[in-house]
């Protein structure tokens, strides 16, 4: 079957880049939430601020999104840091996204090389 709008195809490109700089979002928010707490907190915030860092630059895309998947579940797992990933939905969809990041590459407008 063909699709509605073809023309869109043509910047198929920067989907990867909207994800990119989405998920950087989350983890910013997710950063600034636990540096709140105490020094365990402020670890994982610098952690996840430099992961988020990263990503929205597109600089070593793929090796930033294993760390931020290992994150998230580690965070998922530890009940006494506070963390915006006890939300599963939230913790899902970023994995999703992550997920597709690793396998599509960094998208346009990256530092890193896109294939």
């Amino acid at each position: 079957m063909e699709t509605l709008l073809p023309q869109v195809f043509t910047y198929v490109f920067f989907a990867p880049t909207i994800l990119r700089i989405v998920v950087a979002i989350v983890l910013i928010g997710a950063a600034r939430k636990s540096f709140k707490e105490g020094r365990r907190g402020k670890m994982i915030g610098v952690v996840l601020g430099i992961l988020s860092g990263l990503l929205f630059l597109g600089l070593l895309t793929q090796l930033a999104t294993v760390f931020a998947i290992l994150n998230i579940v580690w965070l998922n797992f530890q009940k006494k840091t506070p963390s915006l990933f006890h939300n599963r939905t939230i913790m899902v969809l970023t994995f999703a996204i992550l997920l597709s990041l690793f396998v599509t590459g960094p998208g346009a407008m990256a530092i890193d090389l896109p294939y």
